[in-house]
């Protein structure tokens, strides 16, 4: 499922470059730009929705609950924990149309959810 939406992003990209009349050595630095771009407003889009929709919608629906489950995931936060892994899945899941730089991109994506996970556990940004 994953290959065929990086596949039809791609396909997508590649045509608007092609009918733009984008020169041959300048259409794979763009691609690679507005893939980038692209993938940083899905993954914003979807932390948004996240947060303002989901979230709101836990909060407003366990508001008067008694059960224990409820509060535990609230005191602890997991559902707003849960959700800022969505980034990550995100772009795991289009690291693969980068080509030779697909490692590269997953250890960064790593390297920034240590560095994240970090500086909530200890509210510090230092």
């Amino acid at each position: 499922m994953s290959e065929f939406i990086v596949d039809l992003v791609q396909k997508l990209i590649l045509d608007i470059l092609d009918n733009l009349g984008i020169p041959d050595n300048m259409v794979n630095p763009l691609y690679y730009t507005i893939f980038a771009a692209f993938i940083i407003l899905v993954c914003i889009a979807l932390e948004l929705f996240g947060r303002w929709v989901i979230l709101s919608l836990f909060y407003r629906i366990t508001k008067n609950s008694r059960r224990p489950i409820f509060s535990f995931l609230k005191k602890h936060r997991l559902l707003s924990r849960i959700i800022h892994l969505i980034s990550p899945f995100v772009i795991s899941l289009f690291s693969s149309a980068f080509g030779k730089a697909e490692s590269w991109v997953s250890h960064a994506m790593t390297i920034h959810e240590a560095v994240r996970f970090q500086t909530h556990k200890t509210g510090n940004i230092h």
